[in-house]
């Protein structure tokens, strides 16, 4: 959780992220106004109250979903977006992040089990295949329904392709932009309903 030194208000962290895509030109790229963010992140998204830190994480990766709906260059958007991840987020742990759980495939073999958590709209974090049957997070994730409003505290996946400061999965550029799965590994997770 954010102690009050690190926190950033949300009018000055959308400026911040709008310096980060300056490359782009003012005209390039609008950082989201905040009565949407205000939607996703205080209770209409996942009804619960989000830290700090998450929330600067969906600004940024909504200012990037902003550029790109109205066309601006997606690598140069990619980069921004990289740029302001790195200033904002030194450390790859969250704590106590709320989200919607929106699948939780298995192999169907092994039972060894993913976890997609939505955090915002189409603003997704994800685990590798590795959540070991017969641990707490399998057993509380396992039988919950899809749409359950859940917790989750973990780690980041830094990226090591280089494209974004933390690793994101989708195939193309335009995906990682639009509909961004970032990688983590989870060692808290509760359910909220």
């Amino acid at each position: 959780m954010s102690t009050g030194s690190n926190r950033l208000p949300s009018f000055t962290l959308a400026i911040a992220i709008a310096a980060c895509f300056a490359p782009l030109a003012s005209a390039d790229i609008t950082a989201p106004q905040e009565e949407t963010l205000e939607e996703f992140t205080e209770d209409a998204w996942t009804g619960k109250k989000i830290p700090d830190d998450e929330r600067k994480f969906i600004e940024i990766s909504a200012a990037a979903q902003n550029a790109v709906r109205n066309g601006k260059d997606e690598t140069r958007i990619r980069n921004a977006r990289k740029e302001a991840l790195t200033q904002a987020f030194p450390k790859t742990r969250f704590e106590r992040w709320a989200g919607i759980l929106e699948h939780a495939p298995d192999d169907g073999g092994d039972g060894y089990i993913a976890l997609h958590i939505s955090i915002a709209p189409n603003i997704m974090l994800k685990t590798d295949l590795n959540i070991k049957p017969g641990s707490l997070i399998h057993k509380a994730a396992s039988t919950l329904p899809y749409g359950t409003k859940v917790e989750i505290s973990g780690e980041f996946v830094r990226s090591g392709r280089g494209q974004d400061y933390f690793e994101e999965s989708s195939l193309t550029t335009s995906g990682s932009l639009t509909d961004p799965a970032w990688k983590v590994v989870v060692d808290g997770f509760k359910a909220l309903d």
